[in-house]
């Protein structure tokens, strides 16, 4: 039990600090990073909750990664083959 809510929360500072690093010469915004915690903290306490394992856990958020990367493929090949025609407009002589 308190092992899920350990790695939850160590997942979201992992998380936490590679947004940080990712933009590098941002201040650490340390009200985001405890944001984060907390959110981790949560989710590992609905895991405990809800009773779900580590494989239960990993097979639904692998899931929902590939359903939103999916819809990001889908959305990407929409917009390419539905760009909006450009028009140029050309102001009116006097």
């Amino acid at each position: 039990m308190q092992e899920q809510i350990l790695w939850a929360l160590i997942a979201a500072i992992v998380y936490a600090l590679s947004g940080y690093f990712k933009n590098a010469g941002d201040k650490f915004d340390k009200q985001k990073f405890f944001n984060t915690l907390m959110v981790g903290l949560v989710v590992g306490v609905l895991q405990v909750a809800l009773g779900l394992t580590y494989d239960v856990a990993y097979s639904f958020v692998m899931a929902m990664g590939l359903v939103a990367f999916i819809e990001n493929i889908c959305k990407a090949i929409w917009r390419h083959l539905h760009k909006p025609k450009v028009r140029m407009i050309t102001p009116l002589a006097k």
